[in-house]
């Protein structure tokens, strides 16, 4: 009968464990997607302003020949 308690114990101890990485492991996941997300949103509105000002210098050379 203690053999089954013990068993018991370490089993339950075992799956504790294995949550808890998975659990790291997730969070590290979605920790990595966040920053490549956030990358993302940097480039693109870094994009949009470096057209922004090829657009604004285009005009601006188109109004210098007229």
């Amino acid at each position: 009968m203690k053999f089954d308690t013990e068993l018991f114990k370490k089993e339950k101890e075992l799956e504790r464990i294995r949550e808890e990485e998975f659990k790291k492991k997730m969070k590290v996941e979605l920790d990595r997607q966040l920053q490549e997300k956030q990358k993302r949103k940097e480039l693109e509105q870094k994009e949009e302003q470096e057209y922004a000002q090829l657009q604004s210098q285009q005009v601006k050379n188109y109004d210098q020949r007229e």
